[in-house]
């Protein structure tokens, strides 16, 4: 049976360098302790679930939890 995962069925991310590096940093701040929240809105289709997915894989293959 073929199982889905967001790395194989996931559209690319493109033109989020500025948001993925904010959200990169209140990780590494988490990761020392601070607590954050961070909130991605906007209309429908723009891909704000696309880029929390981006996200969770990678700080998930660094061992983030």
């Amino acid at each position: 049976m073929r199982r889905w995962t967001p790395s194989t069925c996931a559209p690319p991310l493109v033109g989020r360098e500025a948001q993925r590096a904010r959200l990169r940093a209140f990780a590494a701040e988490a990761r020392r302790g601070l607590g954050r929240a961070a909130w991605l809105v906007g209309e429908a289709g723009l891909g704000k679930s696309r880029l929390k997915d981006a996200l969770v894989e990678e700080l998930a293959g660094e061992g983030f939890e």
